[in-house]
């Protein structure tokens, strides 16, 4: 599997000025998120060429103060559904919390998460069976360049270029393959490079895209959403959030233990939704939101070992437990993406 992986802030939504503080930053409420023009075209444009579409960014919003956890998950819905009403999807989503001079002391660290280095990258690949060869970093920042670069992956800068900034490149080693001025010509370029390879595929009868399948034909032997595995073994991973939110420390924290609990039901009711829905395209968006809802989960049991509520092995068999639940997702997501003959 490939994928394009995006930075959030300047490249799917705009940049914040806030004049008391004489700075350009994040959105800090949901209010002030807006997608910037061709964002939802382009994630669909890098669908069609057969990549995943995942955020990678860094979100130190919070460990500055600046932003509650609660805001952010609003924000982050917020994108979510604003994609949604342009028909786009995101696969996977992933932040990095902390920051060197973090106010907050349980996000103060030099992490292997933080943008330029690769760990968002790394993890996301580990999680969804990404190729980092065959995948791009896009973002507008050289630790975006540089983040993408360490992993393996091609990369792209949006931006214009500059003499100023072709210096910094080669004082950070950070030159991308490409640059863009926005996501769309980003996504066209994207597309430059995979063209030459078309001529070596055959253009005849070439089969269904996976935008096409309407039908339910992979799925139909299956007689019930509980009999899919990967259901299954989100129920396991919602007993499990229950038992160990149910317990001092973290079930004091109500704001936590909701979310770490809607995040795990979630799984499972949206893999009972699709499985409802009249084609498998529809499927594969449902499972998708799964899979970022067990993603969700393993964020915030990282928020409750760090606060202390949860101890090393609680954290590890229930983090093992949301892969195990990301892993039979992605491979039922890959089925259901396969192209086959119509009946």
């Amino acid at each position: 599997m490939k994928a394009i992986f995006l930075d959030r802030d300047g490249v799917i939504n705009e940049l914040v000025y806030y004049p008391e503080q004489g700075i350009v930053d994040s959105p800090f409420i949901a209010e002030q998120l807006r997608l910037l023009p061709g964002t939802g075209e382009a994630i669909k444009e890098f669908h069609k060429m057969g990549y995943e579409v995942v955020l990678a960014s860094n979100q130190p919003g919070i460990a500055k103060g600046y932003l509650s956890e609660d805001a952010f998950q609003e924000i982050r819905k917020k994108m979510t559904d604003d994609l949604a009403k342009q028909g786009a999807l995101l696969d996977g989503d992933y932040y990095c919390f902390h920051h060197p001079e973090a106010k907050v002391r349980r996000l103060k660290a030099n992490c292997q998460c933080r943008k330029p280095k690769p760990g968002l990258l790394l993890q996301a690949a580990k999680d969804l069976d990404i190729d980092l060869s065959q995948s791009w970093m896009i973002g507008d920042g050289l630790t975006d360049v540089q983040a993408g670069r360490s992993a393996g992956c091609k990369t792209i800068l949006l931006g214009r270029m500059k003499c100023g900034l072709c210096r910094l490149m080669d004082e950070e080693d950070a030159r991308p393959d490409a640059i863009a001025s926005n996501l769309l010509e980003a996504a066209r370029k994207v597309e430059e490079v995979l063209s030459p390879r078309s001529s070596d595929k055959p253009t005849q009868n070439p089969g269904p895209r996976t935008s096409d399948l309407g039908h339910r034909t992979p799925t139909k032997a299956i007689q019930s959403f509980e009999n899919i595995e990967a259901w299954k073994e989100a129920r396991k991973l919602v007993s499990m959030v229950n038992d160990v939110s149910n317990k001092e420390p973290l079930s004091r924290d109500f704001s936590l233990k909701n979310q770490i609990r809607g995040a795990s039901v979630s799984i499972m009711s949206n893999i009972a939704e699709g499985f409802d829905r009249s084609s498998d395209r529809e499927f594969t968006q449902f499972l998708v939101i799964a899979r970022a809802s067990a993603s969700e989960v393993k964020s915030q049991l990282y928020v409750a070992l760090d606060r202390g509520y949860i101890g090393e092995n609680h954290f590890k068999v229930i983090y093992e437990q949301a892969n195990s639940v990301i892993r039979l997702l992605n491979g039922f997501i890959r089925y259901l993406k396969k192209p086959r003959p119509r009946t």
